[in-house]
């Protein structure tokens, strides 16, 4: 039978725990202690400034001296006052001296190829998020790879690591930090998926048309768009959906005895009759007829209809609540303000940099499409206080210019995460499309495509749509009244 400590009472939270310290005041726990090593300031015993950990007759915070306390909270390393962690160390040279130990290549000493990596974590405004990361044995095992030389700094050495979340995150702080080339993320995953998807098609001859199909389609396309720093999740999610449509419309004609070169304009029509989301194909089959890699053929075309989105009364309601509601994360308030007032799709409010921001005679400007747009003045307040206190900035992705960064070094805030949040909140594609169909409302399609980055077709056929006239944005004027 092992043996526990007896609980003891806390004589500042007055709860029992085994983990604890006897002081003058009495029994101090654990939890106490990690709150009572986060203040500092003027002691009011000796008027030094210093770590405030005891506490006198009136509990007021003192240090250590004129508490009577013996506890050690002077790091041995670099002699600050702090929680203490590896022996008698301070976070920050926690971290610095079991990084040394990682990096180390043999000789004592980082490897020279590592020490900005050394240099990046151990300068971070939160020492406390390296150290957690340290804390799992696959980031150790990684780390001390690359520091012995067993795994080669180059991104087919990362490619052979395991574990693709962790390892991914391993590549992008790499990246970021300037120790491996750029390589767009989301194209070296489609190339993967690639290789993977050709090897499980069992039939030659659709494997053939298929590895057509992706490289002169989808790999030329993809690759441009990733030269132009336009390549996204979506776009590669929605070229895998289009060949795995592909493969369906191949196999549906090699039920009927039939390869590409032979498809008749009856089996389209029993395509688009039958098949679950035959649409999705209707870029292949599009694709082989212009390289005349089938007969010409006929497609159905296929109608396109939009919401005109929530009520005015909706959107007035939401931009009040982000424009007051303290209680809501401050970043989620400004992407949702952007979204309702200005119709911007989640995947581009992600992608917002500070440059889009702009500052003249007194206002501030937001650059969505060809002109920038104003803020109404309490939108503008909220933007400008949350410009210089963005969430993900204590971490690896410091120095960013996304207005919403993300956790990964040099990434803004992913798309589908931003979504989420601000679903939570009531904000969805109907928020967004109301926004549109109100904006259009106000002023003529040409100024919205202008203002908003939408195309002036876009806007033109909503606003013929919807058969706008030129009211009130209740949402917009609102706001700018309050």
């Amino acid at each position: 039978m092992s043996y526990q400590r007896a609980a003891k009472l806390c004589c500042r939270c007055a709860k029992k725990w085994r983990s604890g310290f006897t002081w003058p005041e009495g029994y101090v726990c654990r939890s106490c202690v990690t709150r009572a090593v986060k203040i500092r300031g003027r002691c009011t015993g000796c008027g030094d400034e210093r770590l405030l950990v005891g506490r006198d007759r009136d509990s007021r915070p003192i240090c250590v001296d004129c508490a009577g306390i013996t506890t050690c909270f002077t790091c041995s390393t670099c002699g600050q006052e702090g929680q203490l962690w590896y022996t008698r160390t301070c976070l920050s040279c926690s971290l610095a001296r079991r990084l040394s130990a990682l990096l180390d290549d043999g000789t004592g000493q980082v490897a020279p190829e590592l020490l900005v990596l050394f240099e990046k974590l151990t300068s971070m405004a939160s020492p406390i998020a390296a150290m957690m990361w340290l804390n799992k044995p696959a980031v150790r095992q990684r780390l001390t790879s690359l520091a012995d030389g067993s795994t080669p700094l180059t991104h087919e050495g990362i490619d052979e690591m395991a574990g693709p979340q962790g390892r991914e995150f391993l590549r992008e702080l790499l990246m970021h930090i300037g120790l491996l080339p750029h390589r767009d993320k989301y194209l070296a995953a489609f190339a993967t998926w690639r290789h993977r998807r050709l090897a499980s098609i069992s039939e030659p001859a659709i494997r053939n048309e298929i590895s057509a199909y992706l490289a002169w389609r989808h790999m030329r396309n993809l690759t441009v768009r990733s030269e132009a720093g336009q390549l996204t999740a979506a776009a590669t999610a929605a070229a895998r959906d289009q060949t795995d449509a592909a493969v369906r419309f191949l196999g549906f004609l090699s039920e009927r005895g039939l390869v590409l070169v032979q498809v008749r304009q009856e089996d389209i029509d029993d395509w688009f009759a039958t098949a679950s989301n035959p649409f999705m194909a209707a870029d292949f089959i599009s694709w082989a007829i212009r390289r005349r890699r089938c007969r010409r053929l006929k497609l159905p075309s296929r109608r396109y209809t939009s919401s005109p989105g929530c009520p005015s009364a909706r959107l007035a309601e939401i931009v009040a609540r982000l424009v007051t509601d303290e209680e809501i994360a401050l970043g989620d308030r400004v992407a949702g303000l952007i979204v309702v007032l200005f119709a911007q799709q989640v995947t581009r409010v992600s992608k917002l940099r500070l440059s889009d921001l702009v500052e003249a005679d007194g206002e501030l400007f937001l650059r969505l499409g060809d002109e920038p747009v104003a803020l109404p003045t309490p939108v503008g307040a909220l933007v400008s206080r949350y410009a210089g206190e963005r969430w993900n900035m204590t971490s690896t992705n410091t120095g960013t210019e996304f207005l919403f960064p993300g956790r990964r070094p040099g990434e803004h805030i992913i798309a589908t995460q931003l979504r989420i949040r601000l679903g939570q909140l009531g904000i969805t594609r109907a928020e967004r499309q109301g926004s549109l169909t109100h904006l259009l409302s106000e002023v003529p399609a040409a100024v919205v495509a202008k203002a908003t980055g939408y195309s002036p077709g876009t806007t033109a056929a909503r606003a013929a749509q919807t058969g706008s006239v030129w009211a009130s944005y209740a949402a917009l004027k609102r706001v700018s009244a309050s």
